[in-house]
């Protein structure tokens, strides 16, 4: 009974200014609605418009990657209790330190290969305060450096 509804309602149609939407909005509707009276529907929705726990977490720390975050802060943020947070991110196959250490690198390297300044103030941007802690989590992180990926480290 769905399917050659669904069809009709995903095919679409030109609207005239080059957007294509739906053949009808009455159709649409009515789809919408025959889905809303399956016990699954609403679950399945909220499924499909639910951004992992990963997701948020790296939301708000990417929000001011220099920001002195802690996962106590972090939770909060979220309205989460820190037990919850650690639970659900174990469920998604991580870790609230493994996502902070992914978004200061990427937030890393890209000041490195964008502007001149120094590794020292590039640690600092990413929220380390230790500059050798930095470059050792750096390279650690991705096999060389910070220094090397600037042009005259030849790594370009």
């Amino acid at each position: 009974m769905f399917r050659p509804l669904m069809v009709r309602l995903c095919a679409g149609t030109d609207n005239g200014h080059g957007e294509t939407g739906p053949e009808n909005p009455f159709l649409t509707f009515a789809l919408v609605s025959a889905f809303c009276e399956q016990d699954i529907f609403f679950p399945f929705l909220k499924t499909c418009l639910k951004q992992s726990m990963a997701d948020q977490v790296a939301t708000v720390i990417n929000r001011n990657v220099s920001e002195n975050w802690t996962i106590h802060r972090v939770a909060s943020e979220l309205y989460v209790s820190v037990s919850l947070l650690k639970k659900k991110l174990k469920e998604e196959n991580t870790s609230y330190t493994r996502i902070l250490l992914e978004c200061r690198m990427k937030k890393a390297s890209e000041l490195i290969v964008m502007q001149e300044g120094a590794v020292k103030k590039v640690a600092y941007q990413c929220g380390y305060s230790s500059v050798p802690y930095f470059i050792s989590q750096f390279r650690k992180y991705y096999g060389y450096t910070p220094s090397r990926c600037r042009p005259d480290g030849n790594l370009f």
